[in-house]
């Protein structure tokens, strides 16, 4: 597809009849061009209602005759220099078992083929063209749904390209051997985005996928890419992302604006007392090793007894119970020795022992319900139950959670509560009566009020005991800073849970340099009617970046847009997003890459129409909007006019200028045709249309949603988790769209698949 050459019989032609051809066209009765106006033998001759053989004119037969085609006549704007002076026209079926019936009909007689491609006719234009969406290349002047793959965009990924490649800025293909050639300006040393690769070394060098470098990723030589190859169905010019991220605000557009990242940030932290106690160890271990029933201890070193060695690691299971100094040499010593608790093919586990203990130092632990404090800074574990470490590798058990240990001994200074247990080790709290925090019933300011020490083990032991306090400096202290005041979120078996204090605005201005929140309160003043605005940092009301709070899940997660470079309200934001059109989105680069590679000689002879981007959110994510919503669904388009000046693409707007007249059709164009079999490909593919924001409650981000037909033919614009939301990233068809200038006559065909219109 990506190299077809222009076939020298196939010339596009616009039939301008000079005054003597139209009298004579007259006299004979014969049709002629919409465009010749004005003209006859009585001086006037009108000719709106008298298409010849125009495209136009098909549509418009069809909507009279009633069966295929009905007119249109909601709003309607399709050229943004011209003012409407046609009916509009568009293929028809009803959504029932006769219209499928209808719908496979249509299909058969909408087809056209245009500068050797297929497209199928979708509407007419209020300016008389006609807009149709792409449906493959052509094959023996045919368009029969049989077609074969053909060169196509394949989904974007990542990978590693050098310096050292040779890159191009165009190329070529050989059809009958598969191959690409990089062709257009041809360079090495450096890597320029948008350039193609065939990751060779060589300028001369062909390959059967060719890579377009879309944007640089991470480390030194990773980028994403996209591959060219022969594997595209026929009715697409391949796959594509709609943009390269899913979590910004201005990624539903055609075109992007300033870019401002959705996301959530928690106020939900955790305070953890616990530490872990590692039982058991592993690493590799040799058949070259020696073991031993047992150690003993001499001049500071240790000695295996009754030693053996393993030949096979089939034998691993004869480990388990015996000791190991981890030495070739069967009576070599060491300053450790390893009891070996568990064995697999691979490694072994052990508890290692030192300091001239031998294995009784080390078990068994010893797990008792509750301790006695002896008043000389020593407590006793009192109710014990043994357990020896080979118990604790093969089978741990739950019930050990909530019980205190000194490990292998009865009384210790610092004795240890089992929170949770893991496969190799426990998580404690320290009983340490020198660790304490103050707590708060109630605060007032940045003062604790009702206040109570308490030890940190004793917080997390007997937690039920202090439901009622609310707050703490994590100190001993009750005054607190703007930073370090937290709300109590509930006490765990290893430590507490807890808000942090940011501060909230019910605006925020900007000096230039940073953000101030207005009206500041700290997290007990909140409430999401009137505070929106936050600073990143907490304890703060002054910072660079100011983030846009649009919902907050319970106290714990706040959902925001993040605000910087002077955008000081939502409002802004959105502005800013929609409406400046400054880079081009992933899918509006793809579509005009390949209109470049094929359509760019017969520019003259497609009209400029607008193809609507549509960026209208309905009013959740304001200033004043109450309650918030963790989903901001775009206005359903209604009629075929767009509202905005920004969302009118075209080559003729210069707010939202695009290079070549082509683009996508939208979801109320694509819903004109009422069934979803006139629709259906078998694959999704896109539309340009928004869909909505949509939060990844608990997640840390917001997936952008642009509408698609789907490979049931299947259009849903609300927002639907069950019908395969579009993300943003998700890789899905392209089916471009064109319209072709007002007057526009076939030469020859019917238009059904085997013998479609063709226009020269």
């Amino acid at each position: 597809m990506f190299n077809r050459k222009f076939s020298s019989n196939i010339r596009l032609k616009r039939r301008m009849i000079r005054s003597t051809i139209i009298l004579l066209v007259v006299c004979l009765g014969l049709g002629y061009s919409a465009f010749t106006t004005n003209l006859g033998i009585s001086g006037t001759l009108n000719v709106s209602e008298y298409e010849g053989n125009t495209l136009y004119g098909v549509l418009k037969k069809a909507a009279n005759q009633g069966t295929y085609a009905k007119e249109y006549t909601g709003q309607h704007r399709d050229s943004y220099t011209v003012e409407p002076t046609k009916k509009i026209y568009h293929w028809y079926a009803p959504s029932t078992t006769a219209g499928n019936a209808l719908a496979t009909e249509i299909l058969d007689k909408n087809n056209v083929i245009f500068a050797d491609q297929c497209w199928q006719m979708i509407r007419t234009t209020d300016t008389g063209g006609v807009k149709m969406i792409y449906n493959g290349e052509a094959e023996n002047n045919q368009c029969i749904n049989t077609r074969g793959n053909h060169i196509g965009y394949k989904a974007e990924d990542s990978t590693l390209i050098y310096p050292t490649y040779y890159y191009g800025t165009s190329y070529t293909y050989d059809k009958a051997n598969n191959l690409f050639s990089l062709a257009g300006t041809i360079t090495t040393g450096t890597i320029q985005l948008g350039q193609y690769t065939c990751r060779q070394t060589t300028s001369t060098g062909t390959c059967s996928t060719l890579y377009i470098v879309d944007s640089y990723r991470s480390g030194e030589s990773y980028y994403n890419v996209t591959p060219l190859n022969n594997t595209t169905s026929y009715y697409q010019i391949g796959v594509s992302k709609y943009s390269n991220d899913w979590q910004n605000l201005s990624n539903v557009g055609y075109m992007n604006g300033t870019k401002y990242s959705i996301g959530g940030t928690s106020q939900y932290y955790k305070e953890n007392f616990s530490q872990t106690e590692t039982l058991f160890n592993n690493s590799g271990y040799s058949t070259s090793y020696w073991f031993g029933e047992d150690i003993t201890y001499s001049s500071n070193n240790y000695s295996l007894t009754n030693t053996f060695k393993i030949t096979s690691t089939s034998q691993y299971s004869q480990l388990v119970g015996k000791y190991t100094l981890k030495l070739s040499s069967e009576n070599g010593t060491s300053t450790s020795a390893y009891y070996i608790v568990g064995a697999t093919s691979s490694k072994i586990y052990y508890v290692e022992i030192n300091n001239g203990n031998l294995l009784s130092a080390y078990e068994p632990i010893l797990l008792g319900d509750s301790i006695t404090d002896n008043g000389n800074g020593t407590y006793t574990v009192n109710n014990t139950t043994p357990v020896s470490l080979l118990t604790w590798y093969n089978g741990r058990s739950t019930s050990w959670a909530g019980k205190y240990t000194c490990l292998a001994l009865n009384t210790c200074a610092n004795p240890k509560y089992i929170g949770s247990l893991g496969p190799d080790n426990f998580k404690y709290i320290s009983i340490d009566p020198n660790e304490k925090i103050l707590i708060a019933k109630s605060a007032s300011g940045l003062t604790l009020t009702d206040t109570l020490l308490v030890r940190k083990d004793e917080l997390v032991i007997n937690r039920s005991n202090y439901s009622s306090y609310k707050y703490t400096c994590n100190t001993t202290s009750n005054i607190c800073t703007a930073e370090t005041i937290r709300r109590l979120y509930g006490i765990s078996s290893d430590g507490y849970n807890y808000l942090a204090n940011y501060y909230y605005g019910s605006s925020a201005t900007w000096n230039g340099t940073n953000y101030t929140l207005v009206n500041p309160v700290h997290f007990d003043e909140y409430n999401s009617t009137n505070y929106h605005y936050k600073c990143d940092t907490i304890g703060t009301t002054t910072c660079s970046k100011t983030y846009y709070i649009y919902y907050k899940h319970r106290d714990e997660i706040d959902y925001h847009v993040e605000l910087h470079d002077g955008a000081a309200s939502i409002s802004n934001a959105f502005s800013n997003a929609f409406s400046l059109n400054t880079s081009d989105s992933l899918i509006k680069d793809r579509i005009e890459r390949w209109y470049s590679k094929y359509l760019l000689p017969y520019d003259n002879y497609l009209e400029d129409t607008i193809f609507c981007n549509n960026r209208n959110p309905e009013n959740y994510w304001t200033d004043t909007s109450y309650p918030s919503s963790d989903i901001m669904p775009f206005q359903v388009p209604e009629d075929l006019s767009c509202q905005k000046n920004t969302d009118k693409f075209c080559t003729s707007n210069p707010s939202a200028r695009i290079n070549y007249k082509i683009g996508l059709f939208t979801y109320e164009e694509m819903n004109l045709l009422n069934n979803n079999q006139i629709r259906r490909t078998g694959t999704n593919y896109w539309l340009m249309t928004p869909m909505a924001y949509v939060t990844e409650l608990f997640g840390n981000g917001v997936d952008s949603l642009v509408n698609i037909t789907r490979n049931t033919g299947d259009i849903v614009f609300q927002y639907d988790d069950e019908k395969e939301p579009a993300s943003t990233t998700n890789p899905n068809g392209i089916r471009p769209a064109i319209s072709l200038k007002p007057g526009t006559e076939y030469v020859s065909g019917t238009g059904s698949m085997a013998d479609p219109y063709i226009v020269e």
